[in-house]
C-alpha cells in the first residue's frame, strides 16, 4: 500500500502551503500557493525532499481491534572469559516509550544472587541447578531518556561465571503499558540433550509470544541454534559465546489457544534452562 505523507497549515493572509509529489525531477515534493518566501517560486518543484519520521504500527485483526507487538530491533553479547562481563549495545533505533525486555544467563557454577543486570524490574529468574543447566533472569523497562542516550547495558555473572545476555525493544504504541509482559514460566532440561524446550503457556490474542533457550556448555567453546519450528529468531549468542549460549525467538497469536512447547535444538547435547513469556498486546 502506498501512502502519502504530508502537511498543510493556514497562511495569514488566508492562503495555504500545500505539497505534492509530481512527475518532474525523479517526483520530487512540489509547493504551490504560497508567498513570496525563501520556499522559492510559487508552482515550482522543490531542490531537494522533506525528510518525516513515520512510526508504522498494525493489528492483526485477530484480538478485536488490538495491536501486536512489533520488534524493534535486539542486541546480544558474551564475557570474553569467566568473571567478564556480558556488554550488549543499545538496540537500534531506541525510542523514549519502547519496551526493553532483557535475558541473562549464568554458567552452571553461579550463584543467582550474583547474575545482575541494569536496575530494571526483575520479571522472573530460576537458579541454576545441580544437572548442569545454567541460571536465568528476565529483566523489563520502559525506556526513557536515560535508556536511549546509554550506548550499552551490561550484564554480570559473578566472579569466575561466564555470562550471556540479550536485550530486545519492542516498539511504543504496540504493547500493552499496564501490563507488558505475562509472568515468565521456566523449564528446566535435567538431562543432556541438544532439544531443550520451553513451556506451553495460555495463549494471548494478538500477543507476542517469546522464548529463551540457553546452556551452559561444558567446556565447549561455541554454541549456536536455529529458532524452533514456525518462529522466529531474534537474537542468538553463537557468534561471541563463552561457554554459555542463549537464543531467543517469537511468534504472533491469534487466538488464546495453548502455545504449546517451543522446541530449539543445540549444537552441544547439555542440560538446559528455557523460558517462555508472552508480550501482550496494546
Amino acid at each position: 500500500t502506498d501512502y502519502w505523507i504530508g502537511f498543510t497549515w493556514a497562511d495569514p493572509g488566508g492562503n495555504s502551503i500545500t505539497w505534492s509529489r509530481d512527475s518532474t525531477s525523479g517526483q520530487a515534493q512540489q509547493n504551490s500557493l504560497h508567498a513570496a518566501s525563501s520556499f522559492g517560486t510559487p508552482g515550482s518543484a522543490l531542490s531537494g525532499p522533506i525528510d518525516a519520521y513515520v512510526d508504522v504500527v498494525y493489528s492483526t485483526g485477530g484480538g478485536g481491534g488490538t495491536t501486536t507487538p512489533v520488534v524493534r530491533s535486539a542486541a546480544s553479547a558474551s564475557g570474553a572469559s569467566a568473571g567478564n562481563s556480558a556488554v550488549v549495545t543499545k538496540p537500534s533505533g531506541l525510542t523514549v516509550g519502547d519496551l526493553l525486555i532483557a535475558w541473562a544467563v549464568g554458567d552452571n557454577d553461579g550463584a543467582l544472587a550474583n547474575l545482575t543486570g541494569p536496575s530494571w524490574t526483575l520479571a522472573g529468574s530460576q537458579a541454576a541447578a545441580t544437572g548442569g543447566q545454567p541460571e536465568m533472569k528476565i529483566w523489563t523497562k520502559v525506556a526513557t531518556s536515560t535508556e536511549t542516550a546509554a550506548s550499552n547495558f551490561t550484564f554480570a555473572a559473578g566472579t569466575g561465571v561466564f555470562c550471556s545476555a540479550g536485550v530486545v525493544a519492542i516498539q511504543q504504541g504496540t504493547f500493552n503499558t499496564t501490563t507488558p509482559v505475562t509472568t515468565p514460566q521456566f523449564n528446566i532440561n535435567a538431562s543432556s540433550s541438544t532439544s531443550h524446550s520451553a513451556p506451553s503457556l495460555t495463549g494471548v490474542s494478538d500477543g507476542l509470544l517469546m522464548t529463551a533457550h540457553s546452556v551452559d556448555q561444558g567446556g565447549a567453546a561455541s554454541n549456536s541454534y536455529p529458532p524452533p519450528s514456525g518462529m522466529t529468531e531474534i537474537l542468538d549468542t553463537a557468534a561471541s559465546s563463552a561457554y554459555t549460549g542463549l537464543e531467543v525467538n517469537s511468534l504472533v497469536l491469534t487466538s488464546t489457544a495453548a502455545t504449546g512447547t517451543k522446541t530449539a535444538i543445540c549444537t552441544n547435547s547439555r542440560p538446559s534452562t528455557c523460558a517462555s513469556l508472552i508480550v501482550n498486546p496494546a
